[in-house]
């Protein structure tokens, strides 16, 4: 259902977006996918690795942190 959703949005941007916008996020996704990146990731029922993670006030949490709790984690990447 997320796939789904996901291609119905996708396919709505694209009728709405510039062109040049279109080529510019294309060409971005096709540098993301040679890094290969998803080889990497993190699979389903694998144990997550030690990390510190710190928020915009400068405080810092660990996996400790989040024990026994559920998580979402959104990562922005940007050349801000």
């Amino acid at each position: 259902m997320l796939k789904e959703k996901l291609d119905e949005i996708s396919c709505k941007m694209g009728e709405q977006l510039p062109q040049e916008i279109l080529a510019k996020l294309g060409e971005g996704l096709k540098e993301l996918q040679d890094t290969h990146i998803e080889e990497k990731t993190i699979k389903a029922g694998e144990k997550l690795p030690d990390f510190t993670l710190v928020d915009t006030a400068g405080k810092k949490y660990t996996k400790e942190t989040f024990k026994d709790k559920k998580m979402v984690f959104n990562f922005f990447r940007g050349s801000w």
